[in-house]
């Protein structure tokens, strides 16, 4: 991630997506994937709604690491895997 986006993440999010990654892996690669562009849908909505209520302009930092936590959580949802939380 960090290679594909040059200098518009920062670190923490690259670790985190890269947890992420290990945890939705568990799940298989369809829901890696689903869970990355559910993340950047996320984050697409929430900054062009802040765009369009005039609270931030085009050079205002966001953060990606809730996005990505959002997406990772609908993907898992989707997918309806939830062995790992069963005792």
């Amino acid at each position: 991630m960090a290679r594909i986006s040059s200098g518009g993440l920062g670190m923490g999010d690259v670790r985190l997506a890269g947890l992420r990654g290990l945890y939705l892996g568990w799940l298989g690669w369809p829901v890696v994937v689903a869970g990355f562009f559910l993340g950047c849908l996320l984050q697409a909505v929430v900054g062009l709604t802040l765009l369009a209520a005039r609270r931030v302009d085009r050079r205002t930092g966001l953060p990606f690491g809730p996005a990505l936590l959002g997406g990772a959580l609908a993907a898992a949802l989707l997918a309806g895997d939830w062995v790992l939380l069963l005792p």
